[in-house]
């Protein structure tokens, strides 16, 4: 298992035989330093003798690999989403984008690699535009990255076959 328990960072057993059962596409994973790396990093909301919303976790990103944190409600997940993002700073640790500095720097310094992050809300249907088609969806961050025209085209239709969607899910709609 790769997962923590966000409040003490102890390395969660799988507790999910269905995760085991649906099949993931092959990791690509380029060789070198982490993409993100969050080290250490700990928060406190209020009194910072009352017990941390997220302590002490750590993980590292390769190129290519994804991680999601599943938790209880109130364990951190949403806390450790918003440190990554840059939208909270930790009390302490650190997190490193391209192995540069993310957390402790400025705003102004962070907006130019802002485009580098995406999140993903737990509730998708209410993160997507329900006008938009998931081609345009995924589009919009290819965009963001200067992938246009026929290339953000190909990008998409590989993307949607990566997560075994297919391309028919080009043109439907986040509810369909």
């Amino acid at each position: 298992s790769r997962g923590f328990r966000l409040a003490t960072a102890e390395r969660a057993a799988a507790t999910s035989t269905a995760a085991a059962r649906i099949p993931l596409p092959p990791k690509r994973i380029d060789a070198g330093a982490p993409v993100l790396a969050v080290d250490t990093v700990t928060k406190h909301y209020g009194d910072p003798d009352a017990p941390a919303a997220v302590d002490r976790v750590s993980f590292a990103l390769a190129r290519g690999e994804t991680l999601g944190i599943v938790g209880e409600s109130g364990s951190g997940k949403s806390t450790v989403a918003r440190i990554v993002l840059g939208l909270v700073e930790p009390d302490s640790g650190a997190v490193t984008l391209d192995g540069e500095p993310w957390s402790g720097v400025p705003e102004a310094a962070r907006r130019a690699r802002r485009a580098r992050l995406r999140l993903i809300a737990q509730d998708p249907y209410s993160s997507f535009d329900p006008r938009y088609p998931v081609g345009r969806i995924i589009g919009e961050s290819l965009d963001a990255i200067g992938i246009r025209g026929d290339a953000q085209r190909r990008r998409v239709l590989q993307l949607l076959d990566e997560v075994r969607l297919g391309a028919a899910c080009i043109d439907r709609y986040p509810r369909e």
